[in-house]
């Protein structure tokens, strides 16, 4: 894994009001956390990135090839950089005054979250945000599966998937830990429509993606199961047989990671973020006011990870995966920004903190 990474093509990206800053560049994202590979079409997912081609935000994927930060990078999950989006909305909000962190989930979305050891009243805002919630995860569901989704013609509303979670019962008290949740971001796109009054994707293309000139990223809406224009393809081994996965159906992932998007975008993205450009000031110290997180290999803020590569840097970003594809993207805080794109079914977790400090170590 670290010697492909040398294949990474590097990029200068052009940044509104940030001149141009370095960024290595190439491929996915992420729905889901890194948990074990399992042989049945949800985690074990890989995608080929080629030049020109977009890509999905996805799950763990199957092997690395030498791709153009101005295509496409990923597809699925992510954990995820969707969700550096979401709360990055969500900020934007409570700037605006619209949404305060510390409210209770039952102040925006009352009832919602009711059940064994749930109680929307005494889970905030940001705990959601900083998966402190407990509450139960949505993917250990069979059902809540995008590639079988789009097979059978299954579409899911949000909270259908949240009554889906709330079988099981919480995970622990609110506050109590860290534990990557995808319900949580599902929760967290709710508030976004809720306080709006709009549908999650016109806030997305209004606040983030427009404003910022991410040609590149969309959130594609139910039942849009094709990628749009060209893109490489995702596969996970199913019943012991490498499968084409790269028809999903969006509304699974939906604000935990159905955004489409390419490597360049990623970069201009969390660039513009360390930045100050997309967030004010005060409420990006709050976002990367990050904590242990057992679990995942960087400690965790608001919708954002970071690590200390050892090396004068500082990584602040998401990886981000989903069936058929896995992404790693962020920034340093010296101006570097990577996005790699990886598929093929890995016997291991891969080393994003080597590879992280290949790229952005100076």
């Amino acid at each position: 894994m670290f010697d492909r990474a040398r294949q990474l093509t590097e990029d200068r990206v052009e940044h509104p009001g940030r001149g141009v800053s370095q960024a290595s560049s190439a491929g996915p994202g992420r729905y889901r956390r890194p948990h074990p590979i399992r042989d049945d079409g949800r985690d074990r997912h890989p995608h080929r990135e080629r030049p020109d081609r977009h890509v999905r935000f996805g799950s763990r994927g199957l092997g690395q090839e030498r791709a153009d930060a101005h295509h496409p990078a990923g597809a699925g999950a992510d954990r995820q950089h969707l969700e550096t989006f979401t709360a990055s909305i969500i900020l934007q909000l409570v700037t605006e005054g619209k949404i305060k962190l510390d409210d209770s989930v039952d102040t925006y979305l009352p009832g919602l979250l009711k059940g064994d050891g749930v109680d929307g009243r005494a889970i905030t805002v940001r705990e959601i945000l900083q998966h402190r919630s407990g509450l139960p995860e949505l993917t250990d569901f069979p059902e809540i599966n995008e590639y079988k989704a789009a097979v059978t013609g299954r579409t899911f509303t949000p909270a259908e998937e949240v009554a889906i979670a709330l079988q099981h019962p919480a995970q622990f008290p609110p506050g109590a830990q860290f534990k990557y949740t995808n319900t949580n971001y599902i929760v967290a796109g709710m508030i976004v429509e809720k306080v709006t009054g709009r549908p999650y994707s016109e806030e997305l293309q209004g606040r983030i993606i427009t404003p910022n000139q991410l040609s590149g990223t969309y959130l594609p809406g139910t039942r849009e199961l094709d990628i749009r224009g060209p893109h490489p393809e995702g596969y996970a081994i199913i019943d012991g047989a490498r499968t084409d996965v790269t028809r999903q159906e969006p509304s699974v992932a939906w604000t935990a990671g159905a955004m489409i998007s390419t490597g360049a975008d990623l970069n201009r993205f969390f660039l513009a973020l360390l930045a100050g450009h997309i967030v004010t000031q005060a409420q990006l110290h709050e976002m990367l006011a990050t904590k242990d997180a057992p679990g995942i290999p960087m400690q965790y803020g608001l919708g954002i990870g970071s690590t200390d590569l050892g090396c004068g840097a500082k990584y602040f970003g998401h990886t981000g995966g989903i069936s058929g594809f896995v992404t790693l993207s962020g920034a340093s805080d010296q101006g570097r920004a990577i996005t790699i794109a990886m598929t093929g079914p890995f016997d291991k977790e891969p080393d994003f903190l080597g590879l992280m400090k290949h790229a952005l170590c100076p």
